[in-house]
């Protein structure tokens, strides 16, 4: 009880400010996380390499991937209304996978997955773009795009294989690791020959992802290692102040005529 008035009641205590505490997830949003994003992606790709053929084990790794989709926009600072409509997206893409047995739902699944692979490329680009310096965080977002480039190609195959009676492959493959596994050959030009797309259609996908890895490498990683410490231009102009004009010098009154 606190002091008491000369009326004999007690006075109220100064209620003070509590301390605030960052929940216990905060880091997750924490801007430009692009090396945790980075480590995220090589593991979703490493569970989906050796993980066993199992629907559960598949949906698991579907929310590891659709948990790593939300993280990329959240550290990219993406619009809160993007975030959730991204979020309802990886909720319907996850019940389409669950009714896959019995519905044959999959196309939804790999098509709303690419659809958010494509949006998570399009934040980070927007991100890095508006860093005043190329330093680490750019090129980890840089290297984040490039894998992004493979996983969203790879979900563009399975869409393909899925709708076209054709499929996409000549040989017998039919798992999403030989999807990736071929994306990635595609998109570094390595080229085993393994795995051949089937139909005009999967020849010309495979060449645009190719073209679009190497001029990926050639173009965009190669300027920012060329310009690592340097501000960027566009972050340059908008960084200067426009020279203000100097005043006028002030009429002298006591000048007598």
């Amino acid at each position: 009880m606190g002091p008491v008035t000369g009326e004999g009641q007690p006075t109220p205590r100064a209620s003070r400010p509590r301390p605030r505490h960052p929940g216990q997830l905060a880091w997750l949003r924490t801007p430009d996380s692009y090396g945790l994003v980075l480590g995220l992606i090589v593991l979703s790709l490493l569970v989906d390499a050796a993980a066993p053929a199992s629907p559960w084990v598949s949906l698991l790794a579907y929310v590891l991937r659709g948990g790593l989709l939300l993280l990329v926009l959240s550290t990219s600072q993406a619009q809160p209304r993007v975030v959730r409509w991204a979020a309802v997206a990886i909720v319907v893409a996850f019940v389409a996978a669950v009714a896959d047995q019995a519905l044959g739902t999959a196309a939804v699944t790999y098509g709303l997955e690419a659809a958010l692979v494509a949006l998570a490329l399009v934040a980070i680009a927007r991100r890095i773009e508006r860093y005043r310096q190329v330093d680490r965080r750019t090129i980890l977002g840089a290297l984040c795009i490039y894998l992004l480039l493979a996983m969203l190609a790879a979900s563009l195959f399975l869409t393909m294989d899925t709708v076209t009676e054709e499929g996409f492959f000549v040989q017998d493959a039919g798992t999403r690791t030989d999807f990736l596994y071929f994306s990635f050959v595609t998109l570094t030009t390595l080229g085993y020959g393994d795995l051949t797309p089937a139909g005009d259609l999967a020849r010309m996908m495979a060449v645009v992802e190719a073209l679009v890895g190497q001029l990926y490498l050639v173009t965009v990683v190669a300027l920012i290692v060329g310009n690592l410490g340097r501000a960027q231009r566009g972050a340059r102009r908008h960084d200067q102040e426009p020279p203000q004009a100097e005043p006028a010098n002030p009429p002298d009154h006591d000048a007598t005529p």
